[in-house]
């Protein structure tokens, strides 16, 4: 009975011990980790939250805001002092599109990390978690609603990341799209990131980056043609060409997903047999500078389909209310350097374009109305008309402005 009771008394000693150990070093695992538990971000259950800034879009905003309604939780909407009926429109679909909040500035001035900032701010106030930024004139294209696609992809993102997605221009029309080697087509826009709490815009007054650039965490980008790049290899296999391994391998040259890209292109869309696929995919990657394959650096399966260049008056007059603002910010800026920045826009050269797929709009039948782009007046145009008639046209002269009508 005695052993038996100490027995008891020693099992009960080491009991006792082992849970004021674990006690303690529970105890400090909470003091080394408070910030990660503490975190509203880790804390807060996922939302997410579309940033939008507009102004002067009532012709095309219903479009964005109820395509990008079906991607989130909540849209706060910034207004840049519209003087059109923006902000009516945008009111009339608070209820269907979940817009929690409308920031209505009282006077125009761009300030584009500013409003940024006011917009992120507002969005955390409302519990987001994961932000998109788009501007009034960019759609998601359609099949990204599959399965939840995106929605799924832009909720496995962890504090601090960001994802890039395809920017796909329209271009002369909402049926086809820019598929060559210059700076309009192959490019990326970091349009979607997970909040960490503490991120901010800070960068120049126009074109600052969609997620802040101080966001510490992994970069992501949205791929979704890997998933059929058996093709390359079958392809090869097939007809007994080396091509990746072979004289493009020992180049060093682009990775595998852009000559795959190339090689299907040329094939699928130029109508090529084998060997002159091949030979011209050789070429393509061997022998022309980078800038000749572009098209080939990204996925245009699914992206952000964007509509500026779909009505080319309203292109050719928002270009130039970019240089003016340029002109009237400094005085003393480089025309030929702004002349030679927007000069992009309205490039042409080696123009090659591709018909829009089906799939990018199926999934909004019966929420885009296609036709407003062409038909939207350009609301630039007046306010380009009060900075001659305030500065003068002789101040703007040397800008590349004057083959537009600006009687």
């Amino acid at each position: 009975m005695v052993r038996h009771i100490g027995c008891t008394i020693s099992m009960m000693t080491i009991k006792s011990v082992v849970l004021s150990k674990f006690f303690k070093l529970f105890s400090l695992f909470l003091c080394l980790n408070i910030n990660f538990l503490a975190s509203p971000i880790l804390a807060q259950t996922p939302k997410i939250v579309g940033l939008m800034a507009v102004r002067n879009e009532a012709q095309i905003i219903a479009n964005s805001l109820q395509a990008l309604a079906l991607y989130t939780d909540a849209i706060v909407v910034l207004d840049d002092a519209s003087t059109d009926n923006t902000v009516a429109v945008i009111k009339s679909l608070q209820t269907q599109c979940r817009i929690a909040q409308i920031i209505e500035k009282e006077r125009w001035y761009r300030d584009e990390p500013g409003d940024k900032n006011k917009l992120l701010a507002v969005g955390r106030a409302i519990g987001g978690t994961h932000f998109i930024v788009i501007d009034a004139d960019e759609i998601f294209t359609a099949n990204l609603l599959e399965n939840n696609l995106l929605k799924n992809k832009i909720l496995a993102l962890k504090s601090g990341d960001k994802m890039t997605i395809t920017w796909i221009n329209l271009w002369r029309s909402t049926d086809a799209y820019r598929y060559d080697a210059s700076v309009w087509s192959g490019g990326e826009v970091d349009a979607i990131f997970c909040d960490d709490g503490k991120c901010g815009y800070d960068s120049a007054f126009i074109h600052s980056p969609r997620s802040p650039a101080n966001l510490m965490g992994t970069k992501y980008d949205l791929v979704l043609d890997h998933n059929s790049f058996d093709f390359l290899n079958n392809f090869l296999k097939n007809t007994k060409r080396e091509l990746v391994g072979g004289d493009i391998g020992q180049k060093k040259a682009r990775n595998n997903l852009q000559v795959q890209r190339c090689l299907r292109d040329l094939i699928e869309n130029r109508v090529m047999n084998s060997d002159q696929a091949v030979n011209a995919c050789l070429y393509c990657f061997l022998f022309k500078p980078e800038s000749r394959f572009g098209c080939y650096r990204r996925d245009f399966t699914a992206g952000l389909m964007h509509f500026q260049f779909v009505n080319w008056e309203n292109l050719s007059i928002k270009q130039a209310w970019y240089r003016c603002l340029e002109k009237i910010r400094n005085s003393d800026i480089d025309i030929a350097k702004i002349n030679k920045t927007y000069g992009e826009s309205k490039s042409e050269i080696d123009l090659r374009v591709l018909p829009t797929p089906e799939n990018w709009f199926k999934g909004y039948d019966n929420l885009i109305d296609k036709t407003v782009y062409q038909k939207a007046k350009s609301l630039y145009k007046p306010q380009v008309l009060q900075w001659f008639a305030l500065y003068s046209s002789a101040y703007f002269k040397e800008l590349d402005i004057w083959d537009i009508n600006w009687s």
